[in-house]
């Protein structure tokens, strides 16, 4: 395989991981997404406290979660190896 090929076999790779990633992530959650509407519901001290307790639950309801990123990598991999077809 030279040069070219292996920059097109990159390349085709990154697309197909850019294309799941786009896929998932309609299905995604992770708890993140909601910290900063609750930083911008939350203004001032007398609110931090409360704030701060809010984030960490919605943190832990996820904490087993897998990322996203990870299970990109475990398809795409999955998928160079053949296993899925």
């Amino acid at each position: 395989m030279n040069l070219f090929q292996k920059y097109a076999a990159l390349v085709c790779r990154d697309q197909h991981r850019e294309k799941l990633r786009r896929l998932l992530a309609q299905y995604a959650y992770d708890g993140s997404e909601i910290h900063g509407a609750i930083d911008r519901a939350s203004p001032g001290l007398e609110l931090e406290l409360a704030a701060t307790k809010i984030k960490a639950a919605i943190e832990a309801k996820y904490k087993d979660s897998i990322p996203l990123d990870a299970v990109i990598e475990i398809v795409a991999e999955t998928l160079n190896g053949g296993e899925l077809t």
